[in-house]
């Protein structure tokens, strides 16, 4: 039977074998991460559509 509460593994994109577990942030490290992307919010929404899509193009390398 699988543990459902078990951290969910990473796998290698080249093959597929598991390469290590993604274990989930402490409830710390999530607070602080939802503190950093509220603060952020503001400048994405004043990006507009355009700015946003050029910056995800800059993220995906093209």
């Amino acid at each position: 039977m699988t543990d459902v509460y078990a951290a969910p593994w990473i796998h290698k994109p080249r093959n597929g074998a598991p390469e290590r577990p993604l274990e989930p942030p402490s409830p710390g490290e999530l607070r602080a991460l939802a503190q950093r992307l509220r603060a952020g919010q503001g400048a994405w929404a004043a990006a507009g559509p355009r700015g946003r899509a050029e910056v995800l193009l800059r993220w995906r390398g093209r």
